[in-house]
């Protein structure tokens, strides 16, 4: 297995070719429905070095992917964080690699000067997993989804 942190927009017409199966992998699926990423924003972001992708690759082909967008907390300049934006194991992998991919994404943002990475879970196997990579829960966070999202009928 081969793991590489590399632009987004490198990795992102091969998650873009893929993106409707990936959904379809996710046990555990929002409200919102099907992915409508905002792809420039991705690239924009990309460009300027602050979106990052963690490939595993398996004789060439992109078996799982874990992206990342970094930038300075907001709140304490000298912290720099990175939030995991979407990450997909092909389910061959899964419970194989899944670790070593967060393990590896660890280990490539650190060195990247990332002081403190978050994940935000709908799906508490994979918070079962970042326990193991001695991830803690440290933030909670809340939603409130208005009408724009689900119109009632009236």
């Amino acid at each position: 297995m081969i793991y590489d942190f590399v632009p987004f927009h490198e990795a992102a017409g091969e998650i873009a070719q893929n993106l409707e199966t990936h959904y379809d992998d996710v046990a555990v699926k929002d409200e919102y429905g099907r992915p409508n990423l905002d792809w420039e924003n991705y690239l924009a972001q990309s460009e300027m070095g602050s979106c990052k992708a963690v490939t595993a690759r398996d004789k060439g082909k992109l078996v799982a992917y874990s992206v990342f967008c970094m930038g300075v907390n907001m709140n304490h300049k000298t912290v720099i964080e990175a939030a995991n934006t979407g990450i997909w194991v092909h389910p061959d992998y899964r419970g194989k690699i899944t670790l070593e991919l967060v393990r590896n994404s660890d280990e490539f943002l650190k060195a990247a000067g990332v002081m403190e990475t978050t994940y935000i879970l709908m799906d508490e196997r994979i918070g079962a997993l970042l326990k193991r990579a001695k991830y803690k829960p440290r933030h909670t966070v809340w939603s409130n989804q208005y009408d724009a999202i689900h119109p009632t009928t009236h």
